[in-house]
Formats: structure tokens, C-alpha cells, sequence
């Protein structure tokens, strides 16, 4: 089943960021997952390309406390552009 139509198929891309994936983000991954994860997200980014899913790049943002990405300047890991 290809398309993103009634019963369609999507790609959730959630949380590829630099918080978690930068070597200075907040929250990162061990260091040794980083590659596996950016690897496999772009595999799947690819065939989600082919296939003609809806492809959704889903990040978080920060509470006030914290404040929100963009008043720390910061962007979103872009692991594929379709």
C-alpha cells in the first residue's frame, strides 16, 4: 500500500534533534548510537520517498522554564531532505 491517502501509510520521524543527537545536546544518546540511529532513520526516510509516504518531522520543544528552541537558536538534525 503506497500514498497517504484513506488508509495510506506515514513515516513519523520524532525527536531527531540536536538535544538528543548533538555531542553538546542536553539529553543526548551514548555516542556509539548515534551513527545506527541516523543511518536507519535515513533508510527509512529513502524508502519512504520511493513508496510515497507523508513523511512528518516531529521534534519536541522546551517548557518556559527552559525556554523553546528558538529563543536558544537552535534547529532541528535534518537527516534527509525529500
Amino acid at each position: 500500500m503506497s500514498g497517504t491517502g484513506e488508509g495510506g501509510i506515514a513515516l513519523l520521524a520524532i525527536d531527531l534533534q540536536n538535544d538528543f543527537l548533538a555531542d553538546k545536546g542536553r539529553m543526548p544518546v551514548a555516542r556509539n548510537q548515534v551513527a545506527g540511529i541516523l543511518s536507519a532513520a535515513n533508510r527509512l526516510l529513502v524508502l519512504a520517498g520511493e513508496m510515497g509516504w507523508t513523511v512528518a518531522y516531529v521534534v519536541k520543544t522546551i517548557g518556559p522554564i527552559h525556554g523553546s528552541l528558538e529563543e536558544k537558536n537552535e534547529t532541528p538534525v535534518i537527516v534527509s531532505e525529500q
